[in-house]
């Protein structure tokens, strides 16, 4: 019986459920007295009786494997199977002290071209990647201790099989194992290559390799270098995918004398050997090329080209009308944050028994893009943001490219004494939605359990929505509506936990917003175009606008004509332009008093620039300068590109409180006689400001025609 292994390393490898997908390595290590069946194929006989004239029957048998095999996640014991007795019966006619095994699996993505990669696994020079991986190796374990010299080619025959010789420290001070290995490749299509190594005795060695040059070595340091008491058998196949890159998976076996080697000093070996596909990973990197291959390709080939089928489309009706999107009657609350933070967050109380969520962001690219990011949940990047946040969890993704469907899993960690949550679900997109072509959405429904939910991992649910649409070329708005059942407790514990999900639940908006962030003046600028190129196609004034509109128009006629109201001219901010105020005589001293104002002012830029210009409230500049002033907030809503509800809270000074204002903004185009010789047109744009507090009127007047100065003047 093999010495159990120490409890957390158990504990590691139980964890250790990353898809091989993500990029770093999947390890699972199994030890016992028998070894476990690396796949070995048929065809190795005959390479070896090629190279090897002292090979026996029982040899020959032994690698004869199966064709493949699958990755364990927990460590076990292997069963006494006649294979597995068959493979030790071998391993123990070549070294007859060898008497215990240790295997391992490794799986990663490796971001090169698979008949290249295949050749850097068999070039052993000075310079290449697999020198570079075993000095890595050597001086992480070194420990103070004589750096072993690299790998070396001792004897190539024909091509057809090269004979490796490599050094291994044991358990005990002074003493190295010598391992020689035959590396040879076994399959070569257009699609994969496996490569096939193992072990040989020195005595099997022809009588030419050059294997004592290092003698001289071990007697300066004192070493004792001891044959045939270690041995490393295994495989590593590499499958052609997309965009030049290589799934990599890699089984080894390591065969040892127990009092030589310690099994803790074993799995250290066993680690270090499967580190080699974590190495390849971080060599041959190209994360963001690769993450640009794939969203190019889905825009390009996938989004125009794959129809929308009934069943999804109706998946998608399911999935709104679910979550109600549309739906003006919901009351949600806005999770604590300040109101001009760049993700707008809210939430609704249903006893605690779901997490419902709503988030609203203005993100600076292309809608399509944003769909490739949120459609790719398995992307380099998003691995890395899943990483940190839940560590080496389970996430993977499944889509051919042939449907607009494609199936996630994830894991996520749960603070303690919770249990950690594992979602099962399909991601469903279309563009074009309701006949809008500047409308995309995507619907994210839970599924039944894969039936491979791990033990104390529970399955929750989560149904998600999250509609783009495009403002401007580069800028669109993204509105996520989630809704997750965590299957908590009752309780305090509960709900603490569902309001740290709310949170965690809108977190794809914040790193959106952040990942497509511009410069504020080249978005502005975008936007204003995108309203001046909509101009003609705008939709009308609603009627329910229709007696405001005209209020406003009275409004020029009111200001010459009032009748009590006392006129106050205002300080000028240039030659042409002109600002004054009217407010009611007071009869009281506490009485309110409602004042109107009015600026004119020459701008350097057509009317329908400025029009657009005022028409955005909530551009990046005009929010800068309010946060600039310590204003609270600044918010538009229900923009149909005519009309608008704005609102923002001032600060005043003491004594007074902040005011908030509610506004309709609207627009409309009148002909008009020729202006200044050069508009045809004018473009009025009126907005209602009712005050409650004497003297605010004139800053705000001042304020505006300050703004559109400079922002006419710098851009």
């Amino acid at each position: 019986m093999a010495p159990p292994l120490p409890l957390s390393l158990k504990n590691s490898i139980k964890k250790g459920k990353i898809h091989p997908e993500v990029g770093d390595s999947h390890v699972a290590l199994e030890e016992g007295v028998g070894g476990t069946n690396i796949p070995m194929l048929t065809r190795m006989k005959d390479r070896i009786k090629t190279v090897f004239q002292k090979t026996n029957n029982e040899e020959s048998n032994s690698e004869k494997g199966h064709a493949g095999t699958s990755s364990k996640e927990e460590v076990s014991k292997p069963d006494s199977s006649n294979n597995e007795k068959s493979t030790e019966s071998s391993l123990q006619s070549r070294f007859t002290k060898i008497d215990k095994t240790v295997s391992g699996h490794t799986s990663t993505i490796v971001h090169k071209e698979f008949a290249s990669f295949g050749n850097d696994l068999l070039n052993f020079e000075k310079g290449g990647f697999l020198h570079e991986y075993y000095a890595e190796v050597g001086k992480r374990e070194g420990g103070g201790k004589v750096n072993l010299p690299v790998p070396k080619v001792v004897h190539v025959n024909n091509e057809d099989c090269t004979i490796v010789q490599s050094f291994r420290y044991s358990s005990a001070a002074k003493i190295v194992f010598r391992v020689l290995q035959c590396f040879a490749k076994v399959r070569n299509s257009s699609k994969s290559i496996e490569l096939v190594f193992w072990s040989v005795r020195r005595a099997d060695v022809p009588d030419e390799a050059q294997t004592s040059e290092t003698t001289e070595f071990f007697k300066l340091h004192g070493l004792t270098v001891l044959d045939d008491e270690y041995s490393e058998d295994g495989n590593m196949k590499l499958s052609s995918l997309s965009h030049q890159q290589t799934q990599f998976v890699y089984n080894i076996k390591i065969g040892f004398f127990s009092k030589s080697l310690s099994l803790v000093k074993v799995h250290k070996l066993l680690q270090s050997a499967l580190d080699l596909a974590t190495v390849a990973n971080k060599k041959f990197d190209r994360s963001d090329e690769v993450d640009n291959a794939v969203q190019s390709h889905f825009i390009n080939n996938v989004m125009p080209n794959v129809p929308l089928s009934k069943d999804e489309k109706k998946s998608i009706d399911y999935c709104i009308k679910s979550l109600k999107y549309g739906d003006d009657f919901q009351t949600w609350s806005r999770l604590p944050q300040n109101l001009n933070d760049t993700v707008q967050k809210f939430t609704i109380d249903n006893d605690g028994k779901l997490v419902i969520v709503k988030g609203i962001t203005i993100v600076d690219e292309r809608a399509e893009v944003i769909m490739s990011y949120l459609i790719h949940f398995t992307s380099n990047e998003r691995n890395k943001i899943g990483l940190e946040l839940n560590g080496d969890l389970e996430r993977s993704m499944k889509n051919d490219d042939k449907s607009h469907t494609s199936r996630i899993t994830s894991e996520v960690k749960s603070p303690p004494p919770i249990t950690n949550r594992r979602f099962v679900g399909s991601h469903i997109w279309a563009k074009e939605w309701g006949g809008n072509v500047d409308t995309f959405v995507i619907a994210s429904l839970p599924d039944k359990d894969d039936g491979t939910t791990a033990k104390g991992v529970v399955l929750a649910t989560t149904t998600a929505l999250f509609v783009i649409e495009r403002l401007a070329e580069r800028v669109s708005r993204i509105t996520q509506l989630q809704k997750t059942d965590l299957k908590l407790p009752d309780g305090f514990i509960g709900d603490a936990i569902n309001k740290y999900a709310a949170k965690y639940s809108l977190l794809v908006l914040d790193e959106l917003y952040t990942k497509y962030e511009r410069k504020q003046k080249e978005v502005d600028s975008d936007i204003r175009l995108e309203f001046i190129k909509k101009i003609a196609s705008a939709p009308p004034i609603s009627t329910e606008y229709t007696s405001l509109v005209e209020t406003c128009k009275q409004l020029v006629t009111d200001f010459d004509t009032s009748v009590g109201m006392k006129e106050t001219n205002l300080k000028k901010l240039s030659h042409y332009g002109e600002m004054s105020m009217k407010r009611k005589e007071k009869r009281g001293y506490c009485e309110r008093s409602i004042g109107m104002g009015r600026c004119v002012e020459v701008i350097d830029a057509p009317p329908e620039v400025v029009t657009s210009w005022l028409y955005d409230f909530c551009s990046k500049d005009r929010q800068r300068i309010d946060r600039e002033a310590g204003h609270i907030a600044r918010l538009s809503f229900a923009n149909d590109g005519r009309q608008q509800l704005i609102a923002s809270v001032k600060r005043v000074q003491w004594p007074f409180s902040n005011r908030e204002f509610v506004t309709i903004l609207v627009w409309w185009k009148e002909l008009a006689h020729i202006t200044l010789l050069i508009f045809r047109s004018t473009i009025l744009l009126i907005m209602a400001l009712r005050l409650k507090v004497f003297g605010v009127l004139r800053p705000i007047w001042q304020n505006l025609s300050h703004m559109v100065r400079w922002e006419m003047k710098e851009g």
